[in-house]
């Protein structure tokens, strides 16, 4: 799975519901096997299904991050910025310093043309907390190839390696700017 993938899934209780309706009408929900439809889906790269699994947990259960953090690695690798924005968002409202939430939320948002200052901000705020995460300094790599700064960029992700060995993307963005003189 990819650094951006990474899933944090965790078991949880539903939350006794307000206005229960007889018993007769309740269909029982299972939290666990929801979380594990879902992370099936995800290693399936069935993204769309990870989606509605995910959606029902965190209708269910508001607070549960983890959902909301696997809800928007969903829809970033389903290419939909704006929902992936929208989910992690939610998920910073019950835990706005987690850094799972605020790394994928920054991925949301460079794609996004005019969101692009605003991602920006966020990671160089970021890398202030967090000067040695892998993952925020390929990405301020990535942001560095965006602006022609190869030279710089070439540094940050020599940097990334050092830190993580086995981080593959730094590797190919490495290996390319290398390719370009």
């Amino acid at each position: 799975m990819s650094k951006l993938g990474k899933m944090y899934l965790r078991k949880r209780e539903a939350m006794p519901m307000k206005n229960t309706p007889p018993e007769s009408e309740v269909k029982e929900v299972n939290l666990d096997e929801i979380l594990s439809q879902a992370g099936k889906a995800m290693r399936k790269q069935n993204y769309r299904e990870a989606v509605k699994s995910l959606q029902v947990i965190t209708s269910m259960v508001p607070e549960h991050v983890e959902a909301w953090n696997n809800l928007g690695v969903a829809y970033l690798l389903l290419g939909e910025n704006q929902s992936a924005e929208t989910a992690l968002r939610s998920g910073l409202e019950h835990d706005p310093e987690n850094p799972h939430l605020v790394k994928n939320l920054i991925q949301s948002l460079l794609p996004q043309e005019e969101k692009v200052m605003e991602g920006m901000n966020m990671l160089v705020k970021f890398l202030e907390i967090r000067p040695q995460d892998p993952d925020a300094l390929y990405m301020l790599g990535r942001c560095l190839d965006a602006a022609g700064d190869f030279e710089k960029s070439t540094l940050i992700y020599e940097r990334v390696l050092e830190l993580d060995p086995d981080y593959q993307l730094a590797t190919r963005a490495l290996e390319e700017n290398k390719k370009r003189g």
